[in-house]
């Protein structure tokens, strides 16, 4: 299955989600952190558990990462109680389906950034999967690219962007 495309329906009980102050404090201080339009992600590895880790969820088997897990931190900023909830709602799914695609089991913690009126299902899904490939990228190369380097595409370190004009200071 493609990042991008929907998983077959699954459980999302409660043994997928992040729930106590303790779990999300575990992902928020050893956790990679990205940032995209409408929220961030805190993404940690899990590690085995003392429950052993293990997913109930026969659906899980297959995607190979048993054991993945959401935490969502919706705040007021995202609007009234119902937008929130909504908000929720498309993030679990979207989670649920891209964890079809995870090569490890992680524990991730979504924070919404603001309101966000005209979401749906498929942005949601598109922004947190991307998400999802910028930090499995950089994850790879082992360190966080120059910010010069990701504007102007070169990846040899050599080509920056032109430098900006000076100011004109008038007195």
């Amino acid at each position: 299955m493609q990042i991008g495309q929907l998983a077959p329906r699954g459980h999302f009980g409660h043994c997928h989600r992040l729930r106590t102050r303790a779990d999300f404090t575990q992902v928020f201080r050893g956790g990679r952190r990205m940032r995209g339009q409408h929220f961030a992600i805190v993404v940690r590895l899990r590690m085995g558990e003392e429950r052993g880790g293990q997913d109930p969820d026969p659906a899980a088997g297959r995607s190979g990462s048993p054991g993945s897990r959401l935490g969502l931190a919706v705040g007021r900023k995202s609007g009234n109680a119902p937008q929130r909830a909504r908000l929720r709602r498309l993030l679990r799914e979207a989670f649920r389906s891209l964890r079809y695609d995870l090569t490890q089991p992680i524990e991730i913690v979504v924070r919404t950034l603001g309101p966000w009126p005209g979401a749906d299902l498929a942005a949601v899904h598109s922004e947190l999967g991307a998400l999802l490939v910028q930090l499995n990228d950089r994850g790879r190369s082992g360190r966080r690219q120059h910010r010069s380097k990701i504007r102007s595409g070169s990846t040899d370190g050599k080509t920056r962007d032109p430098a900006p004009p000076p100011r004109r200071v008038d007195v």
